[in-house]
């Protein structure tokens, strides 16, 4: 008989048959008329079945149905329904077991794909820091190499063919991509330096709660993105608390996101970054709509149709007035092609390079032909309608006063008032009598340029489509000064507004005004000032005339005036401190007599003049797609589209200058390439065609006098020396 199998008298695991249960009144005696169960072990049953035919496998399958079958019907109402419950316990277990299971499987399986991605971001960080510091110990190695050559060298001499190599070396580091490559800030949406930026996780962001949304925002934000998303140029998304946060910023492959200096500084101060659209400083996306309009087309999208007759004028040359039929003729408007200018318009465009013809044709109509054809006695056939001039023709009323329209519309009255009373069908006068007069309305009060919220909304609603983000809001729970939000506008991750045609100039306009004002009210606020009025006021307009005559006729003028002398002076105190003013030069060159009185005569006078159009920096600043370190010839625009790109990107292009020089600068002239260098002085100015330069003063590190240099140059060996460095530092090519 077979041996009933038990835990004491054998290792291995033991399960018993799923198929039924033993009867309760079973024992573990042996018995004929009882029966007996035997638990087989997992791994010989497993076997067994391995090795089985099909015929023995159905054979023990029928077996199985069999006893199942009598025990069944051998079993009371008790023991089925405990058999019954048993079955269902198993069976919800074995759904809980599977749903667990894959539940299980799910969570292992997103881990892992966690895992891998933490893996690649730590790999990424973890080269990016090798990168960093591999390029800090090269440049301390480079470091120490220098200052031994500089030690080693004694001017005058030729520059040490090492120390060039070094100075060139630290240069190309300061100028790769690894220096210059820029990111988006998740927070603020501008572009700055990768290196100085901070990644983190959303979740690890510091003090996060600081960033969310300001409660003028949150109802506008949404509307504006399903316009944007509509189009397919949503910039935004929102995060845990109403948090905005920019797309451009978000690195999706290892779900982290770059924050600036300048955020970064202020979520560690446990404050909201003033640039975040938890300070109110959100733009918003600008429609597609709005990136397509003409200068023309943006300076009538304030207008309303009402208001469109004061900017509109429309002039008739024929016998009749047009009447309404004849101008909303459908054949005709079925003709003006969509989004397009008529190409009869388009032909008829000139282009006049003629500077002084230019200016006639800005200050009037055109001519009346029939003048010269008469003198020169051809024939009196042409195609153009000459057009007189009406009244007064200044339409920006800067050349005309008030009081001499005033005058002119008195004066034409008066001249009607008496034909009307001579002879009322007499047309015979002079022409210019009967013209009608054209007043442009104005209001009698220029528009507050100063702490007020709606002057920028209203000049340019292109830039700030949703009327969100303009300068002196209020309501911002940090103040943000003029200065601070112009540099926040400017690099712009979408570039809108140095691009425009006109923002930067009015911006400037603005703060140079500001700057006048401030320093004109500080100055007047001084006791000195008070005498100094007073003598001010007795100053007539002939003595400033003859003053201004005086100035301009002269070429080295003296003005005798003392109250003259005392406002010029006043004049010249103010303008000094005005950015891009005649007088802040003059305050320059004071700046260069002291430095010259302190260090002596300059030694070299250098002008550096960077090729914009034609370098890779100046391209990737401006939003082309390169790899500073990579020259790749298919992926560089041609010389036409390189001119069009660096004159639309003017704050991309300064941005290269300043890199560039900074480099040049920071990397060889103080490195010694031109020898030893004790102080310089520069300039920044600009070309015709708009491109910066630099004009700078150098003062070599000896303490040789103009006379102690001329004694000197008699000794052959100083001589030779001498020449040896100026051949060495001067080149020249005339290729």
């Amino acid at each position: 008989s077979p041996r009933k199998a038990t835990s004491k008298n054998s290792p291995a695991s033991f399960i018993q048959s799923l198929e039924f249960s033993p009867p309760p009144n079973t024992t573990k005696h042996k018995d004929s008329a009882e029966t007996y169960f035997e638990t087989i072990p997992v791994s010989q049953a497993t076997s067994n079945r391995s090795s089985e035919s099909e015929g023995q496998r159905n054979a023990r399958l029928t077996e199985q149905r069999k006893r199942s079958a009598s025990n069944r019907s051998s079993e009371s109402e008790d023991q089925r329904n405990a058999r019954l419950t048993e079955q269902r316990k198993r069976s919800i277990s074995n759904r809980l077991s599977h749903s667990q299971q894959r539940k299980t499987a799910r969570l292992t399986c997103r881990q892992q794909h966690l895992k891998e991605i933490e893996s690649v971001g730590r790999k990424q960080l973890m080269m990016k820091q090798t990168q960093i510091m591999s390029i800090q110990g090269q440049r301390r190695v480079l470091e120490r190499k220098k200052q031994a050559l500089i030690d080693q060298y004694h001017w005058p001499a030729a520059i040490p063919m090492q120390l060039k190599e070094c100075c060139l070396q630290d240069f190309s580091d300061h100028m790769s991509m690894s220096v210059l490559r820029q990111s988006i800030c998740i927070i603020c949406n501008i572009r700055a330096s990768a290196n100085t930026m901070k990644e983190y996780a959303l979740q690890n962001i510091p003090h996060s709660v600081k960033l969310s949304c300001h409660a003028d925002l949150i109802d506008i934000i949404p509307k504006s993105q399903q316009t944007a998303q509509n189009e397919n140029t949503s910039s935004i998304f929102f995060s845990l608390l109403n948090a905005v946060f920019y797309k451009k910023g978000y690195n999706t492959l290892a779900k982290t996101g770059n924050i600036c200096q300048e955020c970064n500084r202020a979520l560690a101060k446990d404050q909201v970054p003033i640039f975040s659209a938890a300070n109110k400083m959100w733009i918003g996306d600008m429609p597609l709509v709005l990136q397509q309009l003409t200068i023309a087309e943006e300076k009538l999208l304030p207008l309303d149709v009402e208001d469109l007759c004061d900017t509109l004028k429309i002039v008739f040359v024929g016998a009749d007035i047009p009447n309404r039929v004849e101008l909303l003729n459908e054949i005709n408007i079925a003709k003006l092609p969509e989004d397009d200018v008529p190409e009869s318009i388009w032909t008829i465009i000139e282009r006049i390079e003629n500077a002084a013809d230019g200016d006639v044709e800005r200050a009037g109509y055109t001519g009346d032909p029939l003048v010269d054809a008469v003198t020169q006695g051809e024939a009196h056939t042409t195609n153009i309608f000459p057009i007189t001039t009406s009244a007064i023709l200044d339409v920006n009323g800067t050349t005309i006063a008030s009081k001499d329209i005033g005058v002119h519309l008195l004066h034409k009255i008066k001249n009607s008032s008496s034909k009307a009373l001579i002879d009322p069908s007499d047309i015979s006068t002079d022409n210019m009598e009967n013209e009608d007069v054209y007043v442009i309305p104005r209001s009698n009060m220029p528009v507050n340029d100063c702490a007020n919220p709606e002057f920028l909304l209203g000049l340019f609603p292109t830039l700030f489509p949703y009327g969100c983000g303009a300068p002196y809001d209020s309501t911002r729970p940090s103040p943000v000064s003029l200065n601070q939000h112009i540099r926040y506008l400017l690099p712009y991750e979408d570039q809108r507004f140095e691009k425009h045609h006109s923002f930067m100039f009015v911006l400037f306009n603005i703060m140079q005004r500001r700057q006048a004002c401030w320093n004109a009210s500080l100055m007047a606020s001084r006791p000195y000032f008070q005498d100094t009025a007073t003598d001010l006021q007795t100053l007539t307009s002939k003595e400033i005339e003859a003053a201004l005559i005086s100035a301009t006729s002269q070429t080295f003028s003296s003005i005798t005036n003392p109250r003259v002398n005392m406002l010029m002076k006043r004049i010249r105190t103010v303008g000094g401190n005005v950015m891009g003013s005649a007088y802040s030069r003059a305050s320059l060159r004071t700046q260069i007599h002291a430095l010259i009185f302190n260090q002596g005569l300059p030694s070299i006078f250098m002008t550096i003049n960077p090729a914009d159009i034609h370098s890779r920096v100046a391209l990737y600043f401006a939003g082309v797609d390169l790899d500073l370190d990579t020259i790749l010839p298919e992926k560089i625009p041609s010389t036409y589209e390189r001119a069009q790109i660096i004159a639309s990107h003017p704050v991309a292009t300064a941005r290269f200058f300043n890199v560039l020089i900074s480099s040049i600068l920071k990397c060889m002239v103080e490195k010694s390439v031109l020898g030893p260098i004790k102080a310089y002085f520069g300039t920044v100015e600009n070309q015709g065609r708009g491109s910066l330069h630099l004009h700078v003063l150098m003062w070599l590190d000896h303490d040789l006098t103009p006379s102690q240099l001329k004694e000197s140059v008699k000794n052959e060996e100083f001589r030779n020396g001498l020449l040896g460095y100026l051949e060495d530092i001067i080149k020249q090519d005339l290729s």
